[in-house]
């Protein structure tokens, strides 16, 4: 797989993944290490988890998403969340909507489809809570990635019976091609 040529191909869509993919690779490099089996949920392009293989830190990854992007993933799953799957994963990346909100928190997503952003009364969060742990293997590891606008990194505790390991936090930033601005941020680290 070219990343390179996959991101030109991707490169006016909005994206989580192309942000945080990097942030993630040196996650599982530094802190996690090689793992068997991934998932990637709400994975739109994939980029997170084509971006892991590429580097050699996972053997398998599936691709999981509501959208039908089989075409785009040759081991896919089309699920609301978790709702469709049933496998135990070594690792599992998840980069969701941010916001419990009817209206976009930013101009930017505003110009965005809703399903990017928004999560009315943490719906998608509290399911996809609920069935991680049935999920993740007994010694794996999940990143979730979020932000300080929407809620604080000891909030989602309430909802996962998993335990933070730790918070990577990522400053606010804009994006010199776009001039969107990224806000504060940060990827949870979940374990057993």
């Amino acid at each position: 797989m070219d990343v390179k040529a996959f991101l030109t191909k991707y490169q006016d869509s909005h994206l989580g993944g192309i942000y945080y993919k990097d942030k993630i690779v040196t996650i599982v490099r530094e802190n996690i290490g090689n793992k068997k089996k991934a998932l990637e949920v709400c994975c739109g392009c994939g980029i997170i988890g084509k971006t892991l293989l590429e580097s050699s830190l996972v053997e398998t990854m599936t691709f999981s998403d509501i959208q039908d992007l089989s075409k785009e993933h040759g081991d896919f799953i089309q699920s609301d969340g978790l709702d469709n799957v049933s496998e135990k994963y070594d690792l599992v990346v998840c980069s969701p909507p941010w916001y419990n909100s009817e209206e976009p928190p930013s101009e930017f997503l505003s110009k965005q489809p809703s399903i990017l952003w928004k999560d009315l009364d943490w719906q998608f969060h509290k399911k996809f809570y609920k069935k991680i742990i049935d999920i993740l293997a007994e010694d794996g590891s999940l990143l979730v990635t979020s932000c300080f606008g929407a809620r604080q990194p000891e909030e989602w505790m309430d909802m996962c019976d998993l335990k933070i390991k730790k918070v990577f936090i990522n400053k606010s930033h804009i994006n010199e091609a776009t001039g969107n601005t990224y806000p504060s941020n940060y990827i949870l680290w979940w374990t057993h």
